[in-house]
């Protein structure tokens, strides 16, 4: 069955992994979605930092077999998801969203992710962050390897600065 709609990119991850256990979808299905937007938008708001389609595709179908043979391994397995890219994938940059990072690449990957793919989480790409976590702040564009991370419904303004201050509107920085 198809994914229709956008409220399945809006669903809770309880709800997403239910309708996967009721073979509503299947999880290549919804990686596929997931995937799919993120690349779509994620680039447009300098919101993606790497995609990992081809990785996430493999373990989904991995997913899809455990279901099928009834191994099910908690309320986040089948869930496609995204973490920011502070967190160490194998053999994958992590930038820490600034340019001395860039080329970074780790082995191992960061323990949180070790633990969600364990419980059959898929994990669909890497997000944008502010260089350092926002250590040195976040007051000008260049504070993030990507640029800013746009809002959505309105790309004149950075999304993490509306997010993250008690600002009017009119005090949100401007992304020109």
């Amino acid at each position: 069955m198809a994914i229709a709609g956008d409220d399945v990119f809006f669903a809770s991850a309880a709800e997403l992994n239910a309708g996967w256990r009721k073979g509503d979808y299947s999880c290549q299905e919804l990686t596929k979605a997931f995937v799919d937007r993120l690349e779509r938008l994620g680039a447009s708001l300098n919101a993606l930092a790497l995609s990992l389609r081809k990785e996430a595709l493999n373990k989904a179908k991995e997913v899809d077999g455990e279901r099928k043979r009834e191994r099910f391994r908690g309320r986040l397995q089948g869930v496609p998801f995204g973490a920011k890219d502070l967190l160490a994938w194998p053999k994958h940059p992590t930038t820490w969203g600034a340019k001395p990072y860039a080329d970074q690449v780790f082995e191992e990957p960061a323990t949180v992710l070790k633990k969600l793919d364990a419980k059959g989480a898929v994990l669909v790409g890497k997000l944008a962050m502010v260089q350092l976590a926002g250590g040195g702040g976040y007051r000008y564009p260049k504070a993030s390897l990507t640029g800013p991370c746009l809002n959505p419904w309105d790309k004149s303004k950075w999304a993490i600065a509306a997010l993250s201050s008690r600002r009017s509107p009119e005090q949100i920085p401007q992304t020109r």
